[in-house]
């Protein structure tokens, strides 16, 4: 609406300037004011859409600022994320990033791997139960985005069936993290401080910040995988090695009294 807004105000002026340049060149050239005339209409009509787009630009860069903090934003959490060595350290990125930028009044990130969840942000117990077991079945699925309904500037993503108990704790944006089955996450956000609903930008920044902080998380996931697989070989040989020692002991300890009773044996046998 604002760059159409002042897209419009500018074609006007264009057009003024059109009728009074027409006027000029009428008077000197009487001939020409049929042509005039018809480019003062046709050239502020052209002009209408890259002078929207050049405003769009103009507006964002100097009041909004939209596209440039966001793409900033996006390269700092990459590099927050590249170093993250424990779930712990993606929740608490992604929330900084979404809390500075999105500025949500309530805002939560968790993680899931296994039976372990690591949250950050203030989540009811209950709810973080729910919101997990509920929201499993997607593992696996490309990454979604569920609002509430009159919570954005897109409708085609707004639910009527958004989970009520989200809506009851003051969530209207839930946006998820699937891996795989036992890897994945969710994010939740409440409304805005400002108060005004989650614009198309809002929305792809958060969609694009949940792919970064899941594709950190798949790695995180696939190294401790490794790893508790290393352990679980090692201990399958730590067993095997204390089994064989068991043997080796058991075998030695019946060796000593039967060798004692095969002595034994022989002498009564020679009548000694």
């Amino acid at each position: 609406i604002i760059y159409a807004g002042l897209a419009g105000v500018m074609v006007l002026v264009y057009w003024l300037i059109g009728v009074r340049l027409a006027e000029m060149i009428e008077s000197a050239i009487p001939r020409t004011s049929e042509y005039i005339a018809i480019a003062s209409v046709v050239v502020p009509i052209l002009l209408f859409n890259p002078t929207r787009k050049a405003i769009g630009r103009w507006v964002d860069r100097t009041f909004f600022k939209i596209h440039q903090n966001y793409q900033q934003t996006l390269t700092a959490l990459r590099a927050r994320l590249q170093d993250a060595s424990r779930h712990g350290q993606i929740t608490d990125a992604l929330l900084r990033s979404l809390g500075e930028n999105l500025r949500p009044k309530r805002a939560v990130v968790m993680v899931g791997y296994q039976d372990r969840v690591e949250v950050a942000g203030e989540i009811e117990d209950n709810l973080k139960e729910r919101a997990f077991t509920d929201y499993r079945h997607w593992a696996g699925q490309p990454a979604r985005l569920v609002a509430s309904p009159r919570s954005t500037s897109l409708s085609e993503l707004e639910s009527p069936g958004y989970p009520a108990r989200f809506l009851e704790a003051g969530f209207l944006i839930a946006q998820t993290l699937p891996v795989k089955e036992d890897c994945n996450g969710l994010i939740l956000l409440s409304q805005k401080e400002s108060e005004r609903r989650y614009v198309e930008e809002d929305l792809e920044f958060l969609s694009t910040a949940a792919a970064e902080a899941a594709r950190v998380l798949d790695r995180l996931c696939l190294v401790q995988e490794r790893a508790e697989e290393s352990m679980e070989k090692n201990r399958l040989g730590e067993m095997d090695r204390l089994k064989n020692e068991f043997l080796s002991q058991v075998a030695h300890d019946l060796r000593t009294p039967l060798t004692s009773i095969r002595w034994s044996s022989r002498n009564l046998i020679d009548g000694i």
